[in-house]
C-alpha cells in the first residue's frame, strides 16, 4: 500500500490513506516512519494521527522534522509537512520536549521562506511552540516591504500569543505597528478585530513593561497607550495615575493637543474610527483620552477618599455606550449649548464648533481635566504634586462652616404656581431668613426649582439640582454664587451640566441629582444616562430611573462609580470625618446699626416672648421706581395662611384665581394690622413671631402702592432690618447721616383693621357695605343692574361677589413681580367708578376703606380653606383658620 501513498495523484494518495486507516497500524507504522519518500511520510503520519494520535508521538515529530529538512521550503511537500506538524503539535502535551524544540528551531531558521502561504503556517507554529526567536522573526516580517495587509495582521495576531523572546525594543516596535494600522479601511467589525489583537498584545506585557511603554510612547501613540492603560487592574491603575501625573510636564502635558492632531489631521475615516473606538470595552475600544480621563478621575477619587467599586465588564460596556449616545445627541444640539455659553460655569463642558465627533469632545475635556490637575500641582515633580493633592483633600473636607442652614422653599405669594422654589438661608436658630440669590424665577430662563443645595468646600458657592415643579428631584446641575448681583436672570446661577435643559421650564430631562461637592470642579452625584423626561409615577404607569453614582467635573467629564442593577442610587456621601460646625449666636441684624454713631440710639426690644421687631431704614429705597409724588404713610402687615386641604380639589375656592397663578389656588390671608411710616421713609414696629408674613406699602388714602409677592418670618425676640422696599440684595445700603425717625422711638404696635380682615371674610368685610348702599337700588333696576345681594350663591360665592369680581383686582399683569402703583385698589375698575361718582353713592371713610382692603387683598372671598369653616363664613360667622 505504500506505493499508493507515493503516487503523484493526490486522489490516489488519499484513497491509499483511507485504506491504511482500516488496517491495524502495527502492520504498517514502522514502514512509514522508515520511508525516505516525503509523500509516504506525510500521508502515513496523517493516517497515524487519525487512528492513534498519542502513540509514540515524539518519534513521529522527529520524522516530521527529518522530512522538513529534506524538502525545499518552496515546495508543496514542505507546506503539506507543516500541516502534519501542526497536527502533531495539537496532540502534544509538552511543547518543551526536545522533539518540539527541534521543530521550532528548524522553522525559525527557515522563516521567512518568501512563500506567503508557507510563512503563514510557520508563524502559527512558532507562536504555539513559543520559540525564543519568534518575536525577532515576526516583528521584522511585520515591517517587511513585501508584507501585504492580510499578512501583517496575521503576524500581529500570532505575536499576541508569544510570551518568550521579547525585549523592550521588540515589544515597543510591535505595538507601534498598531498606531499606523488604524488608518486602514475594512468591514464593520474590522476595527474591533484589530483592537482585540491590540488589547491582548498590551495585556501580555508585565506591569513594569507597560508603565515603561506608556512613558516611552506617550502622545505619539495614543491608541496603543490607551490599550496599555486599559490593561491595568484597579490597583495598578491608581499607581499608573501617579505615573501619568508625574509626566504632565512632559509628554502628557501635550496629550490633548496630540489627540486633537490625530483627529484633525486625518480625514473623515479617521474621525469615524475615533468614534467607533469609543464604544464598549469588548465590542469597541475607547478613544484616545477616555482611559486617560478615567485614570485621572481615579486620582481625584483617591484625593477625596472615595473608594471606587470594580465594575463588571458588561456594566462598563453599557456605560460607554450610554455616554457615546449622549455625546452624539449633544453634538447634534450644539447650537443650543452655544446659546448658554455665558451661563455655563466652565466652557469646557460645552460642545464647541471644533468638536466633530464624541472622541474629540472627550479628548478636549480630558485635556481640561489634566490642565486643572496640573494647576493644582504647581510643579512637575510627583512629590510636589502629591503634596498639592493632599492639600486639595484637606480643602475638600472643609465645609461652609458659617453656622447657617440652607433649604429650598416654595415661596408662593400670588405668583406663578410652578416657580420660586428657591434656596433660602437662615441661622441655626431660624433667624434672619433670606433668599440666597434673589427670589425671581421667570420661565423659561430659570429653573422652576433649585433643591439639594450644598455648600462647596472652600468656596462661597453652592451646588444645586435644577428640578421641575411637577416631577422628581432630578434635572440639571447648577452652581449658585451669592456674590454675583441678582439681575433677575442667570447672573448668580451657572450651569454645571449645560447639556441638560432645565426640566419643565425648558422641557429638559430629569438626568442629574443629589450632588455632593468635593470642590469647585469635582462632584459626586447620581446620573441617568438614558436621559428620561419623567421618572417615577406618571398617571397609570411607572418609569424607572436608572440612576448610578458618578464622579463628574466642571469640564464635562463623568465617570461611573457604581450602579445597582435592581434599584436606583441616591445621595452619594463620602464616608470620612467632617469638621463639626461651630455654634453661632442669634443673628441680630439691627446690631449693624448700633456700630454707626448716627443709628446707635435704637430703642430696646420689647420683652414680649412671642414677638419680633422689624425696622425699615427707608421704604423709598427700592429696586423699581415709585409713581411720581408718591408718599408712603403706612405699612400693612398680612399673614399668609398655611394650606390645610389638597390644592387640586379644595372644598371651595378662596377667590377668583388670577391668570399669573395658572392652575394654583389663591392663598388665604389675614390682615394683621398697619404701622406708621415716618416722613423719611423709616418704620419701626413689632410683628408676631413664627408666622409667615408679607408687607404692603400704603399711600395717604390707605391704598397699597406696592405689595410683596414673597414672604418672610421671624423668631421670638429677633431684630430684623430691611434697608428698603424691594431693594436689590446686591445693592450697597444707604447709611443715613442721622438716626432714622422711626428708630428714635419704641417700635410701633400693629393697629388691627376692620371686622372681616382678620380672619379675612368677604361676607363680613364687603357685603355689609353693599347691603347698606347698593342692594336695594340695584334690585329696583332689575336685570339691567348687577346683582349685589347674597342670592343666588354660585361657586360657593355670593351673587355680589360674582358680579363685582370683574371690576375687582384679579391680575398683576406680571407673573412674578408687582409694578408699583399698578396694584389693588389703585389699579381696579371699581375704585375708578367710585372715585368718579356712582349715582350719588356716598361711602364713609371706613366703608371706602373696606372696599379698598378687599381690592388690595386680591379680591378674595374666603379666609379659610376647610369645608366647615367656609360654610360658616358663608353664613357670615367669624371663623379662625385651623392653622395660623
Amino acid at each position: 500500500m505504500l506505493p499508493l501513498l507515493a503516487d503523484p495523484d493526490r486522489f490516489v494518495r488519499y484513497a491509499g490513506r483511507l485504506l491504511m486507516q482500516c488496517i491495524d497500524a502495527r502492520f504498517w507504522e514502522n514502514a512509514v516512519l522508515a520511508s525516505a519518500d516525503a509523500n509516504v511520510v506525510i500521508e502515513g503520519l496523517i493516517a497515524l494521527q487519525t487512528v492513534s494520535p498519542k502513540h509514540d508521538l515524539h518519534r513521529r515529530v522527529a520524522k516530521a522534522v527529518e522530512t522538513l529538512k529534506a524538502v525545499s521550503p518552496s515546495s508543496d511537500e514542505f507546506r503539506r509537512a507543516l500541516r502534519v506538524a501542526q497536527l502533531l503539535v495539537l496532540a502534544g502535551d509538552d511543547p518543551s520536549h526536545a522533539a518540539f524544540e527541534q521543530l521550532g528551531m528548524l522553522l525559525a531558521a527557515r522563516f521567512p521562506t518568501g512563500a506567503t502561504a508557507t510563512d503563514w503556517e510557520i508563524a502559527r507554529l512558532l507562536a504555539v511552540l513559543q520559540v525564543a526567536a519568534t518575536p525577532e522573526r515576526l516583528v521584522s516580517a511585520l515591517y517587511a516591504p513585501t508584507a501585504d495587509r492580510p499578512t501583517q495582521i496575521h503576524y500581529a495576531l500570532c505575536l499576541r500569543h508569544v510570551t518568550t523572546g521579547w525585549t523592550p525594543q521588540l515589544r515597543r516596535k510591535y505595538l507601534e505597528w498598531f498606531e499606523g494600522e488604524h488608518r486602514w479601511e475594512g468591514g464593520y467589525s474590522f476595527a474591533m478585530y484589530v483592537q482585540n489583537i491590540l488589547r491582548d498584545a498590551a495585556a501580555a506585557a508585565s506591569t513594569p513593561e507597560r508603565k515603561q511603554l506608556v512613558r516611552a510612547l506617550g502622545p505619539r501613540a495614543p491608541l496603543v497607550v490607551t490599550a496599555l492603560i486599559r490593561s491595568f487592574t484597579n490597583g495598578e491603575l491608581s499607581d499608573l495615575t501617579d505615573e501619568l501625573l508625574q509626566l504632565h510636564g512632559g509628554c502628557w502635558g501635550e496629550f490633548n493637543s496630540a489627540g486633537g492632531a490625530s483627529a484633525s489631521a486625518a480625514d473623515r475615516e479617521d474621525r469615524t474610527l475615533l468614534s467607533d473606538l469609543w464604544l464598549s470595552e469588548f465590542q469597541r475600544s475607547a478613544p484616545p483620552g477616555r482611559r486617560m480621563m478615567q485614570s485621572l478621575h481615579v486620582a481625584v477619587l483617591a484625593v477625596v477618599s472615595v473608594s471606587t467599586v470594580v465594575r463588571s465588564s458588561a456594566r462598563a460596556e453599557l456605560e460607554l455606550q450610554r455616554q457615546f449616545v449622549s455625546l452624539q445627541d449633544d453634538l447634534r444640539n450644539r447650537a443650543r449649548l452655544v446659546e448658554r455659553a455665558d451661563q455655563t460655569f466652565r466652557a469646557a463642558a460645552l460642545v464647541l464648533d471644533s468638536d466633530r465627533d464624541p472622541a474629540e469632545v472627550v479628548l478636549r475635556r480630558t485635556g481640561a481635566l489634566l490642565d486643572d490637575l496640573k494647576r493644582l500641582s504647581g510643579a512637575s515633580r510627583f512629590e510636589a504634586l502629591q503634596a498639592e493633592l493632599q492639600s486639595l483633600r484637606a480643602r475638600s473636607q472643609r465645609l461652609s462652616l458659617d453656622a447657617r442652614i440652607i433649604w429650598t422653599r416654595w415661596d408662593y405669594v400670588d405668583r406663578h404656581g410652578c416657580t420660586a422654589h428657591m434656596p433660602w438661608i437662615t441661622s441655626l436658630d431660624g433667624a434672619d431668613p433670606r433668599p440666597v440669590h434673589g427670589n425671581y424665577a421667570p420661565r423659561p430662563t430659570r429653573p422652576d426649582m433649585e433643591l439639594h443645595v450644598r455648600a462647596i468646600p472652600g468656596s462661597p458657592r453652592f451646588v444645586a439640582t435644577a428640578a421641575p415643579h411637577h416631577g422628581q428631584a432630578f434635572g440639571s446641575l447648577v452652581i449658585i454664587d451669592p456674590r454675583m448681583p441678582d439681575d433677575d436672570g442667570m447672573a448668580p446661577v451657572k450651569r454645571l451640566t449645560p447639556e441638560v435643559d432645565f426640566p419643565e421650564s425648558q422641557r429638559g430631562a430629569q438626568v442629574y441629582g443629589t450632588a455632593w461637592p468635593l470642590g469647585d470642579d469635582y462632584y459626586l452625584c447620581v446620573y441617568d444616562g438614558n436621559r428620561q423626561q419623567a421618572p417615577g409615577s406618571q398617571g397609570e404607569k411607572y418609569v424607572r430611573g436608572d440612576y448610578g453614582i458618578y464622579l463628574i467635573d466642571s469640564f464635562g467629564n463623568k465617570e461611573l462609580i457604581y450602579r445597582d442593577a435592581e434599584i436606583a442610587c441616591l445621595h452619594p456621601i463620602p464616608l470620612r470625618p467632617r469638621q463639626k460646625p461651630s455654634a453661632a449666636p442669634v443673628v441680630a441684624s439691627i446690631d449693624a446699626l448700633r456700630s454707626n454713631p448716627a443709628t446707635r440710639d435704637i430703642a430696646p426690644l420689647t420683652s414680649r416672648s412671642e414677638e419680633a421687631t422689624v425696622a425699615v431704614i427707608n421704604v423709598y429705597d427700592s429696586q423699581y421706581p415709585w409713581p411720581p409724588n408718591t408718599a408712603i404713610k403706612a405699612l400693612r402687615v398680612l399673614q399668609l395662611l398655611p394650606m390645610t386641604v389638597p390644592s387640586g380639589k379644595p372644598p371651595h375656592e378662596t377667590g377668583s384665581r388670577f391668570p399669573e397663578a395658572r392652575d394654583s389656588v389663591v392663598p388665604a390671608r389675614a390682615v394683621l394690622g398697619t404701622v406708621p411710616v415716618e416722613a423719611d421713609g423709616s418704620a419701626h414696629f413689632q410683628v408676631p413671631a413664627y408666622k409667615e408674613i408679607f408687607f404692603q406699602a400704603l399711600d395717604e388714602r390707605g391704598r397699597a402702592v406696592q405689595s410683596m409677592r414673597s414672604a418672610t418670618h421671624t423668631r421670638a425676640g429677633e431684630r430684623l432690618v430691611c434697608h428698603g422696599c424691594h431693594a436689590g440684595s446686591s445693592q450697597t445700603p444707604h447709611v443715613p447721616s442721622q438716626t432714622p425717625l422711626a428708630l428714635r422711638r419704641p417700635p410701633s404696635r400693629l393697629q388691627p383693621d376692620v371686622d372681616g380682615s382678620d380672619p379675612f371674610s368677604y361676607p363680613r368685610l364687603v357685603q355689609p357695605v353693599l347691603d347698606r348702599h347698593c342692594v336695594s337700588c340695584h334690585a329696583q333696576r332689575g336685570g339691567e343692574a348687577l346683582n349685589l345681594g347674597i342670592e343666588p350663591i354660585q361657586q360657593k360665592w355670593y351673587a355680589s361677589y360674582n358680579s363685582l369680581i370683574q371690576y375687582g383686582f384679579t391680575t398683576y399683569n406680571h407673573a412674578y413681580r408687582t409694578t408699583p402703583g399698578q396694584f389693588g385698589a389703585r389699579a381696579s375698575k371699581l375704585t375708578e367708578i367710585l372715585d368718579r361718582g356712582h349715582y350719588g353713592v356716598n361711602l364713609s371713610e371706613e366703608e371706602m376703606h373696606r372696599i379698598t382692603l378687599w381690592l388690595d387683598c386680591l379680591s378674595m372671598f374666603y379666609g379659610v380653606y376647610e369645608k366647615d369653616g367656609g360654610e360658616a363664613q358663608l353664613r357670615g360667622e367669624i371663623v379662625r383658620p385651623t392653622l395660623e
